[in-house]
């Protein structure tokens, strides 16, 4: 991610009007950037105490971080880490194919609920052959009780008929 750079003031009452610095940035893409990508905004950041503002662009992945004050250029970027962002949540074939976001719903929706599904499995893996361990543990514990009293029983009842 780019630096956020410093503007002249945080007072909003010196800044310029939103539409202008709008307006500004749309130039400065249109002329610095490409004049055939659509200056489509993705969201603006207003970072009042840098006294600056940055628009994102939808096309791209390109931001613009102007003066409030003044509305002049402080740095142009290519926001690497919005691309990677649309990799990572599956938004990127939405992003490609224009399908508004309905790729990455049943995207999340498939990957969350495999996770849910992978979780319990898994602990059910875990605490099951544990479960029959204890359980067999148990088992034999009770047949070895079990063989000492009848050993008990017998050895009494033999003493029992010597006596």
């Amino acid at each position: 991610m780019a630096e956020s750079y410093k503007g002249t003031s945080g007072d909003f009452k010196k800044w310029l009007p939103i539409d202008s610095l709008h307006l500004n940035a749309c130039k400065i893409f249109h002329d610095s950037i490409s004049s055939t990508l659509s200056p489509e905004l993705d969201r603006i950041d207003i970072r009042k105490e840098d006294g600056m503002i940055k628009f994102v662009f939808n096309e791209g992945f390109w931001g613009i971080q102007l003066d409030g004050v003044t509305g002049k250029l402080l740095h142009i970027e290519r926001r690497r880490a919005d691309f990677v962002e649309k990799i990572h949540d599956g938004s990127i074939i939405d992003y490609y194919t224009g399908t508004n976001g309905i790729f990455k719903l049943i995207y999340t929706s498939v990957i969350g609920l495999a996770l849910l599904v992978f979780t319990i499995t898994g602990f059910w893996l875990y605490y099951g052959p544990n479960r029959l361990r204890k359980l067999k543990q148990e088992r034999s514990r009770k047949i070895l009780l079990r063989k000492q009293k009848v050993r008990e029983r017998r050895i009494t009842a033999e003493e029992q008929q010597e006596n």
